[in-house]
């Protein structure tokens, strides 16, 4: 049951953090959208102490890799990521540093990211 599980939304885009977010309430999850980086996101996190963080960024931009670096070293909680960079490289790459799952490929519909979603959370 999705009731009372927590995800933090991180991304740099306002208008994606507000549209995903209320669309993951509306699924009985309570969101927390941020644009913090690093030392602010993680105690962000260690304030909310989320069930799943989902990642919004570049995967090939130093900083998508740096805020996954920071979180996995702070915390082991599931992180999605999501990228419009669709390579094996980056996947390898995020996957090894801590990702949940290989990264999910933007555009995507709303319903392939609450099931990966869910997925994620029934596996934890």
């Amino acid at each position: 049951m999705n009731t009372g599980k927590k995800i933090l939304l991180v991304s740099n885009n306002t208008h994606f953090i507000n549209s995903i977010g209320h669309n993951l309430s509306k699924q009985n999850y309570r969101v927390k959208g941020t644009r913090a980086s690093n030392e602010e996101l993680i105690e962000e996190m260690n304030t909310i102490i989320p069930d799943l963080t989902i990642l919004d960024t570049p995967l090939v931009s130093m900083d998508g890799i740096r805020q996954l670096i920071s979180i996995r070293e702070a915390m082991d909680t599931p992180i999605m990521m999501l990228s419009t960079q669709d390579s094996r490289s980056d996947t390898v790459r995020t996957l090894s540093i801590g990702s949940f799952s290989h990264p999910f490929i933007k555009p995507m519909t709303f319903e392939q990211l609450i099931g990966q979603v869910n997925q994620i959370l029934n596996k934890t």
